[in-house]
């Protein structure tokens, strides 16, 4: 009989500036942008995750980057110093529009 895992402990965001990065295991995160709402799929725009010793970051945009930092803290303000300012960001309504039918498919 195996022991029982260990429930992983109650971890907070980090908050940095616009950017919150909540942790979803001990060695991964969601970086999202708290100027959209959290339910937004648009605020999520990267990932980091810790391994063999370095922090890789999956950074969305067009096209999706991909960079190591060698800290949490450096991974965050790559992120932080690349993602649009307040005068640059663009947020539309369309995530909260519904979709017109398609005439072919009623």
């Amino acid at each position: 009989m195996q022991p029982a895992p260990t429930p992983i402990p109650f971890r907070r965001p980090l908050a940095r500036g616009h950017l919150t990065a909540v942790p979803l295991s001990d060695t991964e995160w969601r970086v999202s942008d708290d100027r959209l709402a959290a339910d937004d799929g648009r605020s999520v725009i990267g990932f980091v995750t810790r391994t063999h010793g370095v922090y890789e970051v999956v950074e969305f945009g067009d096209p999706v980057r991909f960079f190591l930092e060698a800290t949490l803290e450096a991974a965050l303000r790559h992120l932080a110093e690349t993602m649009p300012t307040d005068q640059e960001a663009v947020v539309t309504e369309l995530a909260s529009r519904r979709p017109r039918p398609i005439p072919h498919a009623v």
